[in-house]
């Protein structure tokens, strides 16, 4: 049971009847000797109207005036298709009711013309009523606009009514079994939850309608994900099916006419040879009985579902029935899935109309996020300003998605923020956060959202090196395309950065990549304190995305790189879809199959990677990161200052004195960075070598740096959670951080085995003393060298 209020008006015609008609609709609905007599008709009509469909929804009039508009008319005669306009005008007096809808918009509805108007602003609604009446009755003899006269008496009210919900089930119950059991009706009431308006799309309903119900014609939705296909079609259903119902005088219940499924879904439990086959002509024949149409989301899936390849699937199955007009479809498919499904399946898109449906402007698409959120707002009682998170919310989008059509995606948002702010005490939402929301979802810092945080170089530059050791010229590097993402002049049809990383092992390439993934997209955490050790690996393995490009070096090396065996995307591009805000590490990417390349050919100049069936997968909000050792190889000392670079490292490395302080490394030569430089340039091809913005070269690491980097180990296992959750605090002398960095010295793998040899030496004794001192908290763990040159542990309190 439901209760509405409803608006109507009433007047009494020349016979002395009353009609009461609802302004919802415009046409009379109750005819009574008296006004009660009509009103009350007008009741009973809607409580019968309400138990017996399911389109019925709640009234969108929200408040409403009335008001007589006069229109001066030019009647004219016709004769042999020539008109003779008289020579003295007639002023017609037209009742209008004008008022506002739940959802923003304005409405004027003129009964004796059964016309109902919507426009945006209140001003233009004068001028849009005497536009129409005038197109309608300009030209018409005066016997005819006679008809037209308004009544003496009209009246408006409004009363509110309990209704009964229509029972849903037995309205489905009427559908066929096979049908029940693989699809959804698009327009029961149940989806209205799911899929709302299509607000700002009258022109494409109106045609989608035309194509659905005047021709029966197969039709393909084809535009960007995003544009609103889905919308646009269960928008036109209802009102096919609301039609379609009106214009049925019986009282009879039929099932729904519009059904929507998926190719998974149509071969769901299917495991016999011929089942799915089975399955697909008795769901055709129901269709066929009942004139249905079946709705399928994803062209790309139904054309390679069900078969070895596209010859054999499901749509190929269906190809025989489309060209008898045994089955009406329609289905949704971006340009790509189009040019995908003629190159693969062809002949099957010339069984369709193709209607092409155009992302929205800006304008529009703030628009429609407006009544959006105004309806949203009110069933929810959330405090919001609807044009201003919406203008804030499509701002937001077209400057860090500008490649997603919209209002797709930005409609999402809105909608999930708003729920999200119905939950909270005092629900209210305003621009502050809905930015907040987008930093949560995409992991970028306020400094790169908000336009008034500024941003220096110094900032960026001292960040990164305070996690990567001894590589300034490299942070200079990587903080260029930092800024030029801050400053918005990053390409929008290419990656925010394509960057070469050359360098000996062990110097911190990998290191600077984690360390730009957490400066960019670290802020997704709602807790923003910093983080360290264990929690900041968890945080920066969200944001990057890690390929061992040895893997990729054997036959179909591109195949294993775009997809799995059972044809869905491989868990690479899935995890990019997830979150288009990440760094992209290609690990030693040398090793990969040529093949590789071309694919990594696309993602450099365009920001994309499409598969054989069209599906999209985007990088142009992603950092993309080779490493290599290119040029690397040709000295003894890979991994510290050799000959070239600055102190000597030979084979008794281990043994040398490592000074506490020292001045920076020495920056790296003009003949090493030529080298890395000509390395790179002459193993790639010329286009993919240009493609890359930028060869970052690694120098080698000098003692200072190898003391720096045990210094901040030792910072991270000190914050590490079993001893902050016992109150346990460490420190240590200066001799420990020269016997750790002694011990984690090693010419060949760089600065690699520091942290083995911490973890070794440290972490282990950590580990013994708090298994035998359980019951222990709240002290301070002092590290020392004894006399053996052993790591100890001295336990104060304090």
């Amino acid at each position: 049971m439901s209760h509405f209020k409803f608006h109507y008006c009433v007047w009494r015609d020349e016979t002395d009847l009353f009609h009461a008609s609802l302004l919802e609709w415009s046409e009379p609905l109750g005819l009574g000797r008296t006004r009660r007599d009509a009103v009350d008709d007008l009741k009973q009509y809607l409580k019968w109207r309400y138990a017996k469909s399911t389109w019925m929804g709640e009234p969108e009039l929200e408040q409403c005036e009335h008001q007589l508009v006069h229109v001066t008319l030019r009647p004219a005669y016709a004769e042999r298709q020539r008109r003779f306009p008289v020579s003295r005008c007639m002023r017609l007096g037209v009742h209008v009711f004008h008022g506002k809808l739940k959802h923003g918009g304005l409405v004027a509805v003129l009964p004796s013309l059964n016309e109902r108007l919507q426009c945006h602003e209140s001003d233009d609604m004068q001028t849009l009523v005497e536009f129409v009446v005038k197109r309608r009755l300009d030209g018409c003899t005066p016997r005819e606009l006679t008809r037209f006269i308004p009544p003496t008496e009209m009246e408006y009210g409004s009363f509110s009514l309990h209704v009964t919900d229509p029972r849903e089930g037995d309205h489905e119950l009427l559908a066929p079994p096979v049908l029940r059991n693989v699809a959804d009706p698009i327009a029961a009431r149940q989806m209205r939850s799911l899929v709302g308006n299509a607000w700002e799309r009258d022109a494409e309903v109106r045609q989608l309608i035309n194509r659905l119900r005047t021709v029966r014609a197969n039709v393909m939705l084809v535009g960007e994900t995003g544009v609103g296909k889905s919308t646009l079609l269960a928008t036109a259903a209802r009102q096919c099916e609301r039609s379609a119902e009106e214009q049925r005088q019986s009282g009879e219940r039929r099932p729904h006419v519009y059904w929507q499924s998926s190719a998974g879904r149509l071969i769901a439990g299917m495991r016999y040879l011929g089942q799915w086959e089975a399955r697909l002509e008795a769901l055709i024949d129901e269709l066929n009985d009942m004139e249905g149409c079946l709705c399928i989301d994803n062209l790309a899936d139904f054309v390679q579902t069900g078969g070895a390849d596209a010859s054999s699937g499901l749509a190929a199955f269906c190809m025989p029935y489309l060209q008898r007009r045994e089955l009406q479809l329609v289905a949704e498919a971006t340009p790509a899935e189009l040019d995908a499904c003629r190159r693969l399946l062809p002949g099957f898109d010339d069984l369709f109309q193709v209607q092409l449906i155009e992302p929205l402007d800006r304008q529009r698409t703030i628009e429609v996020l407006r009544q959006q959120s105004s309806t949203i707002r009110r069933s929810s009682q959330v405090a919001v300003d609807d044009l201003v998170v919406a203008t804030a919310t499509v701002d937001l989008f077209q400057r860090f998605l500008p490649y997603r059509a919209l209002p797709g995606e930005a409609s999402h948002f809105l909608t999930e923020a708003l729920h999200e702010a119905s939950r909270r005490q005092g629900a209210s939402l305003d621009a502050d956060d809905v930015r907040r929301r987008f930093i949560r979802q995409t992991g970028l810092d306020e400094r790169f959202v908000d336009p008034q945080v500024r941003l220096q170089r110094d900032q960026v530059t001292g960040a990164l090196r305070a996690d990567v050791i001894g590589q300034n010229e490299a942070c200079d590097a990587v903080a260029d395309v930092v800024l030029r993402f801050k400053a918005g002049l990053s390409d929008p049809q290419r990656p925010l950065g394509v960057l070469m990383f050359c360098g000996p092992t062990g110097v911190g390439k990998t290191e600077l990549a984690r360390s730009l993934a957490h400066y960019l997209f670290g802020a997704g955490d709602e807790d923003s304190s910093p983080v360290t050790g264990a929690a900041r690996t968890a945080m920066v393995d969200e944001r990057l995305v890690r390929l061992d490009m040895s893997e990729y070096a054997g036959p179909l090396a591109a195949e294993r790189l775009l997809r799995q065996p059972t044809g869905e995307a491989s868990p690479f591009l899935q995890r990019i879809r997830r979150q288009p805000f990440s760094v992209v590490l290609l690990d030693e990417v040398e090793k990969a199959s040529p093949e590789i390349y071309d694919v990594l050919l696309n993602v450099f100049d365009e920001g994309r990677i499409s598969d054989e069936f069209g599906r999209v997968t985007y990088f142009r909000n992603a950092v993309i990161i080779m490493t290599s050792n290119l040029g690397a190889a040709s000295k003894a000392s890979i991994g510290f200052n050799g000959d070239e670079f600055g102190a000597a490292a030979g084979r008794d490395a281990k043994a040398a004195v490592l000074p506490r302080e020292m001045p920076h490394d020495r920056e790296l030569g003009g003949p090493a960075r030529q080298r890395y430089l000509s390395a790179v340039r002459d193993y790639f091809r010329p286009e993919f070598f240009n493609r890359i913005d930028v060869v970052v070269p690694f120098g080698s690491l000098g003692p200072a740096s190898i003391r720096q980097i045990a210094d901040k180990e030792l910072r991270e296992i000190a914050g590490r959670e079993g001893l902050r959750r016992r109150g346990i605090r460490v420190s240590w002398t200066e001799d420990v951080v020269d016997h750790l960095a002694k011990l984690g010295f090693d010419a060949r793998y760089g600065a690699r085995p520091l942290q083995r040899a911490v973890e070794t030496a440290v972490v282990a004794r950590l580990s013994v003393w708090l298994a035998k001192h359980a019951d222990q908290r709240d002290l301070e763990l002092r590290l020392t060298l004894d006399n053996r040159g052993g790591i100890e542990l001295q336990p104060s309190q304090g």
